[in-house]
C-alpha cells in the first residue's frame, strides 16, 4: 500500500485562549481552505479536528509533512498562537478511506506518540528534545525505544559525526536500522534548530514573513508596506526567512530519503 505521513497538531495553552469560539471557527475555515488546496494532491482524506483543539492530517506525500505543519504555524502566528506538532511516516493497516477517523495503523500510533513527546517536552518531562522552543517532532514508530536511547547519545562523548562515519564504514550494511535512526535524529536536529529560529521572530517579523511567503515579491511587498525593497530585504534577512526556508527544503529532501529507507 505504500507509506503515508500522519501529523497530529494541537494548540499550545489552548485553555488560556481568549475568544476561543471565534478562534475555533477561524481554524475550521482555515482547515477547509487547506482541504480545498491539497485534497487532490497531498491529502489522503480531509483534515479533521479529532479531539478538542487537536487536528489530524494524513498525507500521501510524506516528505511534505514539515511544509504542511509550517502552513498551519503561519496561520496560528496571525492570532499570536503556537502549536505542538508530532508526525510520523509509515503504513496504514486498514483500507484507505476518505475519513481518517476510520483508518488505523502503525503510522497513526507513532504520530500520536510524537505529539506526546513535544507536549512532555514543554513540561520538562521529555528526553528526546533539547530545547523548549521546539514543538515539532518526527517519531519512528517501528523502533521507538531504540530511537529514544540513541537520541540520548547526543549527551555522550560520541558525536553525531562519529555515528555518521561509523555508518559509512565499508563493512556496514546499508541501510541498517542504525542508519535509519541516525537519519531520524539528523532530521529532528535540523527541525529543532529551525524552530528555534522561528521562535526568535517578533510579531512584526512574522507578519512580514507571512506576507512574503504567500507572495514572494519584493516590489509587491514594498508597495503594500510603503517601504523600500532594501528595507524589506533587510527585514527578511533579520528574520532569517531564507535560512528557515532552506532548512525546510532540506528537511523535505531528508524525509524523502527516510521514506526510501523505510521501503528497503
Amino acid at each position: 500500500m505504500g507509506l503515508f505521513g500522519v501529523i497530529n497538531m494541537d494548540i499550545v495553552n489552548s485553555r488560556k485562549m481568549k475568544e476561543r469560539k471565534t478562534f475555533q471557527n477561524n481554524l475550521l475555515d482555515f482547515i477547509e481552505t487547506m482541504n480545498q488546496k491539497y485534497l487532490n494532491t497531498l491529502l489522503v482524506a480531509p483534515i479533521r479536528i479529532i479531539l478538542g483543539d487537536e487536528w489530524q492530517i494524513v498525507l500521501k506525500k510524506p516528505a511534505q509533512c514539515y511544509r504542511v505543519i509550517h502552513e498551519f504555524q503561519q496561520f496560528l502566528w496571525q492570532s499570536g498562537l503556537e502549536a505542538y506538532a508530532g508526525f510520523s511516516i509509515g503504513t496504514i493497516s486498514t483500507e484507505v478511506f476518505d475519513d481518517n477517523r476510520i483508518m488505523d495503523g502503525p503510522v497513526f500510533v507513532a504520530a500520536r506518540e510524537a505529539l506526546l513527546v513535544v507536549k512532555k517536552n514543554a513540561k520538562n518531562h521529555a528526553k528526546s528534545l533539547f530545547s523548549k522552543r521546539n514543538r515539532v517532532f518526527l517519531y519512528d514508530g517501528e523502533y521507538p525505544y531504540l530511537y529514544l536511547e540513541r537520541n540520548m547519545a547526543m549527551h555522550s562523548e560520541k558525536s553525531a559525526f562519529e555515528e555518521v562515519a561509523a555508518a559509512l564504514e565499508p563493512e556496514s550494511s546499508f541501510p541498517s536500522v542504525s542508519d535509519r535512526l541516525l537519519l531520524v535524529k539528523i532530521i529532528n536536529l535540523l527541525i529543532e534548530n529551525n524552530e528555534i529560529l522561528k521562535e526568535k521572530m517578533s510579531p512584526k517579523q512574522k507578519d512580514t514573513y507571512i506576507k512574503y511567503f504567500n507572495s514572494p515579491s519584493y516590489r509587491r511587498l514594498s508597495e503594500e508596506l510603503k517601504e523600500s525593497t532594501s528595507s524589506i530585504s533587510q527585514k527578511l534577512n533579520i528574520a532569517e526567512y531564507f535560512t528557515i526556508q532552506r532548512n525546510h527544503q532540506m528537511v523535505s529532501q531528508l524525509l524523502e530519503l527516510y521514506g526510501s529507507l523505510r521501503r528497503e
